[in-house]
């Protein structure tokens, strides 16, 4: 039995092997144009999350400014603020009293007096950037509030330009994973034509079809992990340096940190190569079909 298991592996390894060296050039050409596939691939799907992760920050940093009205209880204020922390969707309360506040106006507007018609002031982050709304409009329900602030405008002009960057870019990698999957099954075709004439005496002879088929299997997953190796790599440096050069001018705003390529690679890798095989399997019946019923 393992004698068995040994003949067909190293059987099935020596196919593989002369079937590389005999296409080399195709196989070459396959590898390059798939690594760059896959180098464009990644870098748009890295711009794409990248985009979310500053469109989250830039909103999470807004902060909601209530206003009450001057001549609001601190028993309404005590109870407005335990309501507030309550609340799941709230992240933090700060209460500004009217003194701290005019003594701040004072000092950043320099207005020298005191009788300033401002009551206290509530500083409000929420968890999440679609919380803002939410909370905005249920704090003004309450009676001593006087004005809610929190740039209504600006969320939306900031979710609106990123959606319409994120279609962008969603389009543009759908197209690429089209585009993979086409040079794969390219490169799978112009294998299965180079090696009609084997595969037509090889099924004569009574070959098991997976014996047929598992070379360019294996060519294929090859020609993916390789590519997926020389564009992580290539990607992986040219990131770096860009976090390097950036990170130190943009304190506010942090890209993604670089050990996100890994899994931006794992999930570029699986998915080309299940979309692949299945790509790959249709098209090889109909040519093995069409290859061994042509006489």
């Amino acid at each position: 039995m393992f004698k068995y298991l040994e003949t067909v592996f190293t059987s099935f390894i020596k196919e593989v092997y002369d079937n590389i060296s005999k296409n080399w050039g195709m196989f070459f050409a396959a590898i390059t144009v798939t690594s760059f596939s896959f180098f464009v691939l990644q870098l748009i799907i890295l711009v794409y999350y990248n985009i979310e992760n500053i469109k989250q920050k830039m909103i999470s940093q807004i902060t909601i400014h209530v206003y009450f009205d001057k001549h609001a209880k601190i028993s309404e204020i005590s109870e407005f603020l335990y309501n507030l922390e309550s609340n799941d969707k709230v992240l933090s309360a700060t209460l500004v009293s009217k003194e701290e506040l005019i003594k701040r106006i004072k000092e950043e507007l320099n207005i020298d007096y005191s009788d300033i018609p401002i009551g206290n002031v509530v500083y409000i982050k929420v968890k999440k950037p679609e919380f803002v709304s939410i909370i905005s409009q249920d704090v003004k329900k309450y009676r001593i509030v006087k004005d809610v602030i929190y740039w209504q405008e600006y969320v939306e002009n900031i979710s609106s330009v990123f959606g319409v960057l994120k279609k962008i870019l969603f389009g543009i990698i759908f197209f690429l994973c089209i585009g993979v999957i086409l040079i794969i099954n390219t490169t799978v075709k112009m294998s299965i034509i180079s090696r009609k004439n084997e595969i037509r005496i090889m099924n004569l002879v009574g070959a098991a079809g997976w014996f047929i088929k598992a070379p360019l299997f294996t060519e294929i997953f090859i020609v993916l992990i390789i590519s997926s190796m020389i564009s992580h790599y290539f990607l992986r440096v040219g990131y770096a340096y860009i976090l390097d050069k950036l990170d130190s001018h943009f304190i506010f705003f942090n890209l993604l940190p670089i050990d996100y390529l890994i899994f931006i690679r794992n999930v570029v890798f699986l998915v080309s190569v299940v979309v692949s095989f299945i790509f790959v399997y249709s098209t090889m019946e109909r040519y093995f079909k069409k290859l061994v019923g042509d006489e």
